[in-house]
């Protein structure tokens, strides 16, 4: 009795056809899912913007050869070209509005950020300066034309840009950010290191800001 009761106990556990089945398609949803989650996230979302981009510029391409005077399809137009570093439909869709409208903001700007991008920093300045006299109070223009003094060497005059825009708005941390780089430039370690921390309290996990704070600290 002692020994059937131990070749029982001895005896292995086996799991039903049917209780397999299940896990086998329990087991291949959750892969699927896994696999259309992580191929949503990382490849397929940067396809779909990408190709809407194309759609949206073909369309608006369209717009602009039916109608050259068309000034909003054409702004559109060149920020969908910025969008995908398409720098010479940029240059070409933003010079039409400037011919018909020398004053249009929004072409001065992405003009003057497509010429930084491309490193030609004497004519991104031109067209942020152009902004900046007609809207004395655009920060975006502001901190375009203090980045633009920064890249040509020019510290002393991104600084009072950049101190008219925190004096505008104190909010905006890549402000302050550029202002304590532009110190560093000029030897000015405790007024950079005013500035930098400013960006942290703004904006706590800035790591650019902390890596200039170590680099000024050691």
């Amino acid at each position: 009795m002692d020994t059937a009761m131990a070749s029982a106990g001895k005896q292995k556990k086996t799991v039903s056809l049917p209780a397999a089945i299940i896990i086998v398609i329990v087991f291949t949803i959750i892969c699927i899912f896994s696999g259309y989650v992580v191929g949503y996230k990382y490849f397929w979302q940067k396809f779909d913007k990408t190709a809407r981009v194309d759609r949206e510029i073909f369309a608006y391409s369209s717009k602009v050869k039916q109608n050259p005077q068309d000034l909003d399809s054409l702004v559109k137009l060149a920020w969908l070209a910025y969008d995908k570093k398409e720098y010479e439909l940029v240059i070409q869709s933003s010079n039409m509005v400037l011919t018909i409208n020398p004053n249009e903001p929004n072409s001065h700007y992405v003009l003057g950020l497509t010429y930084f991008d491309q490193k030609k920093f004497d004519l991104a300045g031109k067209e942020f300066e152009v902004l900046i006299q007609n809207y004395p109070k655009n920060t975006l223009a502001l901190l375009g034309l203090s980045k633009t003094y920064l890249a040509l060497e020019q510290p002393e005059k991104a600084i009072a840009y950049l101190e008219q825009l925190i004096n505008m708005d104190r909010t905006v941390v890549d402000g302050h950010l550029f202002l304590g780089k532009a110190y560093v430039k000029i030897g000015q370690k405790t007024k950079a290191l005013e500035q930098l921390n400013e960006v942290l309290r703004f904006s706590p996990d800035n790591q650019e800001a902390k890596d200039w704070i170590n680099s000024l600290n050691n």
